[in-house]
């Protein structure tokens, strides 16, 4: 190989510290862009250093990177655009840091590793969780965590607004074995609502203290193998005097009417083709329990629940602004429009109908005692 300059020297004392080149420029009040040193090629520069020791190079490729390494020159650091630095490996951009401060993986093929080396996917993570918080609105943040700590070894997705939160997982603060479960925290109060147990068993997060569905939000129509089962344990039970019906209670109930009707809603679509269903009338029940001095309210037969309504909100959030490429991500705030319940000031009446079926059947009893008591009397004449 031929050079055009050689500079050649052997520097061999033991114990000496040298410097193989050294420039010294006394600087008194040079222009700002005055150079130490300015290699070019061609009379184009290559490589700068300023008086006060910053160091400018080209801005070079993917496939040429200005910042790279002997023996691989198609990896490195280079600028593919204005206030914008990029890192190639392999001669391809592989991240870029744009003049927003966003950081973009190459979509096609970018994968990030934290804690391994090993990469199955577009995030791997290992020994630790993720953590992302938006305070533009206040303290929102959603984060997955792993918590490995002996007999509360935990995996959850936690989703934070305000204090509050909602969770989802494998265990919880304390030891739910592999279950699934999805939790509620307020007011730092963590509590389970429900739980998918690894035989498939979905259940509540305590025992008798929660609803399915409500009485304004209703479950169309329940399919299942078997009915529900209903504790009736006496030792779960607080008897009413011995427990048994009075007289004004099977009065009332005999002035009950079973009805034949369609379903309202049913009906306005389908018109005389909804099918028709059998029971008893809220009203009817209300009305023969007061006709005997008795408040159907008292009673769980008879509900009465307050309604509630979607209402259409708005409020204040950010989101992209349309028309900018992924590399330069600008935000602007809009309002956005969301639905909340409220009440509505109006109420629906509802029936267990397995206690009406036992009035029913209670009540039938007796008139058959009655009339097995009178047969016999009439038979003994």
């Amino acid at each position: 190989m031929s050079y055009i300059y050689s500079m050649v020297d052997l520097w061999n004392e033991g114990g000496t510290t040298f410097k193989g080149i050294q420039i010294n420029v006394t600087n008194t009040s040079s222009a700002a862009a005055s150079r130490v040193m300015d290699l070019q090629v061609g009379g184009v520069s290559q490589f700068q250093v300023a008086p006060n020791g910053q160091q400018f190079g080209t801005l070079g490729t993917a496939l040429l990177p200005s910042i790279s390494f002997i023996g691989d020159p198609n990896t490195g650091m280079y600028s593919p655009a204005a206030d914008t630095i990029a890192l190639s490996t392999a001669g391809a951009e592989a991240m870029r840091i744009t003049s927003t401060g966003n950081v973009v993986l190459n979509p096609s093929s970018g994968y990030v590793s934290i804690g391994t080396f090993t990469v199955s996917d577009k995030l791997t993570i290992n020994g630790g969780g993720i953590f992302i918080e938006n305070d533009t609105n206040g303290p929102t943040d959603t984060w997955v965590r792993n918590i490995n700590a002996g007999s509360s070894a935990r995996s959850r997705v936690v989703f934070n607004a305000s204090g509050n939160s909602w969770s989802m997982g494998m265990g919880s603060s304390a030891n739910n074995g592999n279950a699934l479960t999805w939790n509620v925290d307020v007011a730092s109060a963590n509590t389970e609502r429900l739980r998918l147990a690894t035989g498939g068993d979905l259940t509540p997060g305590a025992d008798n203290t929660q609803n399915f569905g409500s009485g304004s939000l209703r479950w169309a129509t329940i399919y299942a193998g078997t009915g529900t089962i209903n504790t009736s344990d006496e030792r779960y039970k607080v008897l009413r005097e011995g427990g048994d019906l009075s007289d004004a209670e099977h009065r009332a109930w005999s002035a009950v009417r079973a009805i034949v009707y369609r379903d309202k809603d049913s009906f306005e679509r389908k018109g005389d083709a909804a099918r028709l269903h059998i029971g008893y009338s809220w009203q009817s029940i209300q009305a023969a329990f007061e006709a005997e001095g008795l408040d159907a309210a008292r009673y769980g037969l008879w509900c009465e629940d307050a309604l509630e309504a979607p209402v259409e909100k708005t409020r204040t959030a950010t989101r992209p602004v349309e028309g900018h490429t992924e590399t330069v991500l600008v935000m602007e705030e809009y309002q956005e429009t969301y639905t909340e319940m409220e009440p509505t000031g109006e109420t629906r009446g509802g029936l267990r109908y397995s206690q009406c079926s036992v009035i029913e059947a209670a009540w039938l009893r007796r008139e058959l005692a009655s009339l097995t008591a009178r047969v016999s009397a009439l038979e003994a004449i």
